[in-house]
C-alpha cells in the first residue's frame, strides 16, 4: 500500500513539473512572439502618437528632430527610437501636426551617420515588416516576395531606387527604395549609368540583379 502511495505521489509530482515546464515554455514563446511583433514597423505605427511611443519604448529612448521632404522644400518633425544604437527607427510626423499626435510614416533606413559623417553599422534584422519586408533584401529576393514583376526608378538621385507601387499591389502602403552599397564608389561596374537617374526600370533588369541592388529604405504609411 505504501509503495502504491509513493508511486502515485511521484507520478503527481512529475505531472506538476511537466505542466510547469510546458507552461513556462509557452510563456517564453509568447514573450518571443510579442517581442518580434513589437519590432515591426506596423506595431510602431499602431502606437499612433508620442504618448504611445513613450509607453512602449521609454521617453529616454526617443530623440526628436526634423527631416526634409519635397526635395528639401518642406521640413517636418521626427522622433527616432534608439537613435544612438545600431537599430534606429524614425517616426515622421504629419506636416500639419503640432503636438506629436499624428504620424505620417514609420521609416527604416540603412543611412545613419556618425558625427564625422561615416556610415554607422546597422543591424538589418532588428526591425522588420509583418509582411516579410526587411532591410538588405536583394532585388531578386524582393522579386520573389512580390510574386509578380515590378518597376523601380534608377538609383543615385532624390527618388533613387523607389519601387513604383502602381506596378505591383503588394507594395501598397510601403515605400521601398533600392540601392547599390559598396565601399569603393571610385570603381563602379560597367553599365552602372544605365540604372542610375530618373529612369524607370524592370525588376528583372540584368545589371540590377547582378550587382545586386538591395533594399536600403522602407517607409510604412497606410494613410498615403
Amino acid at each position: 500500500m505504501r509503495k502504491l502511495f509513493t508511486l502515485a505521489l511521484i507520478t503527481l509530482c512529475m505531472s506538476i513539473i511537466l505542466l510547469y515546464c510546458g507552461d513556462s515554455k509557452n510563456k517564453s514563446l509568447d514573450k518571443k512572439e510579442d517581442k518580434e511583433a513589437q519590432n515591426s514597423l506596423e506595431f510602431v505605427w499602431s502606437l499612433e502618437n508620442l504618448e504611445g511611443l513613450e509607453k512602449s519604448f521609454g521617453k529616454e529612448n526617443l530623440s526628436h528632430g526634423e527631416t526634409s521632404y519635397d526635395e528639401g522644400n518642406t521640413f517636418i518633425k521626427t522622433t527616432t527610437i534608439f537613435a544612438e544604437s545600431d537599430h534606429p527607427l524614425t517616426v515622421i510626423w504629419d506636416s500639419d501636426d503640432t503636438d506629436f499626435s499624428k504620424m505620417f510614416s514609420v521609416k527604416l533606413t540603412f543611412y545613419h551617420f556618425d558625427e564625422d559623417y561615416n556610415q554607422r553599422d546597422i543591424d538589418y534584422n532588428y526591425w522588420q515588416c509583418e509582411n516579410g519586408l526587411r532591410l538588405g533584401m536583394t532585388i531578386g529576393e524582393l522579386r520573389e516576395w512580390a510574386e509578380k514583376p515590378f518597376k523601380f526608378f534608377g538609383i543615385d538621385w532624390d527618388f533613387g531606387g523607389y519601387v513604383d507601387p502602381e506596378t505591383n499591389p503588394k507594395f501598397e502602403n510601403y515605400s521601398v527604395f533600392l540601392g547599390y552599397e559598396t565601399d569603393d564608389y571610385s570603381s563602379l561596374p560597367k553599365g552602372y549609368n544605365t540604372i542610375a537617374g530618373d529612369v524607370l526600370l524592370d525588376s528583372d533588369n540584368e545589371l540590377a540583379n547582378e550587382l545586386p541592388l538591395t533594399i536600403n529604405t522602407i517607409e510604412y504609411s497606410p494613410n498615403k
